[in-house]
């Protein structure tokens, strides 16, 4: 990180404005969520989305197509949160090669809960093509404490600007957010509570 307090990156032209990403020195505080859209046509692949922040500003996203069908959108979000995961995991990596700690367990947020399925040992074999990936998660989660699980509002996914087409005010909202623009405090996404036993 830089040593004033905030340092920019990736300079982007807007209508003649310049923008970049902001990164805020203090808080090392990883940020991650991840979503999915189902493709409604015939034999389509669903979309997803990461975005992970760090200091507040971008350090990793990206919209893919999946390359594994599923018929219901608990599957495709478990498989764009197995992805997200990974990255974490890359990320913490690269921070620490650098000495940089990052506070763990990472917030992974998703705004259906799908993710809280992967705490689960129950497979059926409609999805039992998933359980290798949701081993993974569960590993992060429970053995290793690297990432929690969180179900968030939707309004506040990062990553469903990814995924969807929104409105102008709703995309520049999202754009001011995932770069950091205009922000006096870290974004805290708000959390569904847990659902009552």
């Amino acid at each position: 990180m830089a040593s004033s307090d905030a340092c920019h990156w990736i300079p982007q032209a807007e209508r003649g404005v310049e923008l970049g990403i902001t990164y805020t020195s203090g808080d090392l505080s990883l940020l991650a969520h991840s979503d999915a859209s189902l493709n409604p046509l015939p034999g389509g692949r669903q979309f997803g989305g990461i975005f992970v922040s760090a200091a507040g500003g971008a350090v990793a996203y990206s919209t893919f197509r999946e390359t594994i069908a599923t018929d219901n959108t608990a599957d495709a979000e478990l498989l764009a949160a197995w992805k997200l995961a990974r990255k974490v995991e890359g990320i913490i990596e690269l921070f620490e090669s650098i000495q940089i700690k990052i506070p763990l367990p990472v917030p992974i947020g998703q705004d259906n809960g799908a993710t809280m399925l992967a705490m689960t040992t129950l497979t059926s074999r409609k999805s039992r093509h998933l359980a290798l990936k949701l081993g993974v998660i569960r590993d992060l989660v429970q053995e290793r404490f690297i990432i929690d699980p969180k179900h968030i509002h939707s309004d506040d996914n990062l990553s469903d600007g990814m995924t969807k087409v929104f409105n102008l005010k709703t995309f520049l909202r999202f754009r001011d957010l995932w770069l950091n623009i205009g922000q006096s405090k870290r974004f805290v996404p708000r959390e569904h509570p847990p659902h009552a036993k």
